[in-house]
């Protein structure tokens, strides 16, 4: 019996190391170049998930998968794009208009529903520059799970 527990010990500690993003604490925003737009993805630290990484895409393609706490950054072409985590739940693209110069924060919101279904979805929504600083305060940056090339 306390060797079942153990091993079950080890295993949730291992699980959530391995969730968690490998890069340097988040310390200050980057600028935008004055030609692209630069997006922050994030996913504030939050109880449901945590030991599980969620794929993104934009506009349909994998570009990163992220971690409880985790966040990158994008330098995009102006445009209209679409985002959204890709999971087994009922997740919604997030259509953002990205103008060049300027900086937009995404967060990967977890949205519980437990009153009525006990079910939960993710998306993104976009959040002021505020209370993105806020919650990037308490995120490190992903680097071994961004596939897209800058």
């Amino acid at each position: 019996m306390k060797f079942n527990l153990i091993v079950i010990m080890i295993l949730a500690v291992l699980t959530g190391c391995a969730a968690a993003p490998s890069g340097e604490q988040f310390t200050a925003l980057k600028k935008p170049s004055e030609n692209k737009s630069l997006v922050y993805i994030y996913r504030p630290n939050v109880y449901y998930g945590k030991a599980i990484t969620y794929p993104v895409l934009l506009n349909k393609e994998k570009i990163a998968d992220i971690g409880n706490r985790g966040y990158f950054t994008l330098n995009l072409d102006p445009g209209v794009y679409n985002i959204r985590p890709d999971t087994a739940s009922i997740d919604h693209d997030l259509e953002v208009k990205l103008d060049a110069g300027k900086t937009k924060f995404l967060e990967l919101y977890t949205n519980e529903k437990f009153a009525l279904c006990f079910c939960t979805t993710l998306q993104f929504r976009e959040v002021s520059e505020k209370v993105a600083l806020g919650e990037l305060n308490d995120t490190r940056e992903e680097i071994e799970r961004v596939y897209i090339s800058q």
